[in-house]
């Protein structure tokens, strides 16, 4: 085993999770659509631990990525450490 597989390997994590990232937004976006036809202006959304088969391994670094987004977004976030995430789009 060489150096460039030890990178390979890191490269392929830090794929994955941004792959998981954006699979979480894309659900919490579907969500958020759905409570909108619902005339709620807020909902709750808690990562899952497998998500397409890929086990959240930085639960943290993925709830602050995820933060990041949808605070750019415009969106009021409450992140918490369980995996729970709360969004309010009534600004």
């Amino acid at each position: 085993m060489n150096v460039q597989e030890i990178l390979n390997i890191s490269k392929q994590r830090k794929a994955r999770t941004k792959d998981v990232i954006k699979k979480i937004v894309e659900n919490i976006h579907k969500k958020i659509r759905y409570y909108a036809t619902l005339k709620k202006e807020s909902c709750t959304y808690i990562v899952p631990p497998i998500i397409d088969s890929i086990p959240v391994y930085e639960l943290e670094l993925v709830l602050n990525d995820v933060f990041k987004i949808l605070d750019g977004e415009g969106y009021i976030v409450a992140i918490y450490g369980n995996g729970q995430i709360d969004i309010c789009w009534n600004v």
